[in-house]
């Protein structure tokens, strides 16, 4: 009899558009019942006055930093034991990599993977995944990661393209359990 597989869930979210100097691709990973945790211990902080969904919430941090709710939702964040993770990409250094180095790489790679390398949500997307994949293959072949990715809607099919592209071409992509959601 086979064991059972143990399912990690990644929270992801990027910074959205209109940064100038960085891309930052981040979020938190935990097994579900960590994330069960997570839910327990978050929803009376959504509920306490103004009360606000997991959206409003999202946007009430970014209006106070330094909040008693931030606090309380970072001492949460650490108490339910799902770990952060993040790709930091200069935007200077991700144009000089990438853009600079293009040239080379024509006709040696499809249009369509050139394409995604352009794309730096689809790069910082497949930097977050192979960061987490990679060391799960190592650990235990009995894991699988379902990802959750508060998506940019202009970015949605070349991200689901890259996806199934990452499941056709890298062996450690058998951990994953189903396309984002």
């Amino acid at each position: 009899m086979g064991l059972m597989p143990v399912r990690l869930q990644l929270f992801l979210d990027e910074s959205g558009l209109g940064q100038t100097d960085f891309f930052i691709f981040a979020g938190f990973l935990g097994t579900v019942r960590m994330w069960e945790r997570f839910t327990r211990a978050w929803q009376p902080l959504l509920n306490e006055p103004p009360k606000l969904s997991a959206k409003g919430f999202k946007n009430h941090l970014r209006r106070k930093r330094n909040s008693k709710r931030l606090l309380d939702f970072v001492r949460i964040l650490a108490d339910s034991g799902v770990h952060r993770v993040s790709s930091i990409i200069p935007r200077v250094a991700f144009e000089r990599a990438i853009f600079d180095e293009l040239p080379k790489w024509q006709g040696r790679l499809e249009p369509e993977v050139i394409q995604l390398l352009q794309n730096e949500y689809y790069f910082g997307f497949w930097h977050i995944l192979m960061h987490v994949l990679l060391p799960m293959s190592w650990v235990n072949k009995n894991l699988r990661l379902e990802v959750i990715y508060d998506l940019n809607i202009q970015e949605e099919v070349k991200l689901k393209t890259g996806y199934r592209g990452l499941i056709e071409n890298v062996p450690e992509a058998n951990l994953l359990a189903d396309e984002p959601q």
